[in-house]
């Protein structure tokens, strides 16, 4: 992830790391009667995966959004200098 946005970033780390902590839980939660339960699994699986994919694509929301607002202000002062120029 290329930003300097510190919340960006964070979310973007806490949605990995929830990722392989569901992955981590399945297979301990999974593995801890006589077999392995395959629905237990996928259900701590899937929602570490999912929980994740959304933390991710929070943290990916805030960066285009700071992008844009980047973008904005450049566009302004841009036109801004031209508005004056025009004026003179």
């Amino acid at each position: 992830m290329n930003t300097n946005n510190k919340v960006a970033k964070w979310l973007y780390t806490l949605g990995q790391i929830i990722i392989v902590v569901g992955i981590v839980a399945g297979l301990i939660i999974a593995s801890s009667s006589l077999y392995f339960s395959w629905s237990a699994f996928f259900i701590y699986a899937v929602s570490g995966l999912i929980s994740g994919i959304m933390f991710i694509g929070f943290g990916e929301i805030i960066r285009l959004l700071e992008n844009t607002g980047n973008t904005i202000v450049k566009l302004d002062s841009k036109v801004e200098k031209i508005e004056r120029e025009i004026h003179k």
